[in-house]
């Protein structure tokens, strides 16, 4: 696995993702702050809002020549 090094005001969302199974999970440095509520929020969004999840995953599998 890679490292990452998260500086202040930094967050990140890791994703883990397999036969149509997402994992979510979030870091950031010490303090939550702005950065790491929207990454909570997305986290969040992801894992109990079906329809938003059904969304991204339909956004990926388009093919090119329906945009």
């Amino acid at each position: 696995m890679a490292e990452l090094t998260l500086e202040k005001n930094q967050a990140a969302v890791i994703l883990t993702a397999f036969e149509g199974d997402i994992e979510v999970d979030i870091a950031f440095d010490q303090e939550e702050g702005l950065a790491g509520q929207i990454c909570k929020a997305l986290a969040t969004k992801l894992i109990q809002d079906e329809a938003f999840r059904e969304d991204l995953l339909g956004m990926i599998t388009e093919s090119p020549e329906s945009e």
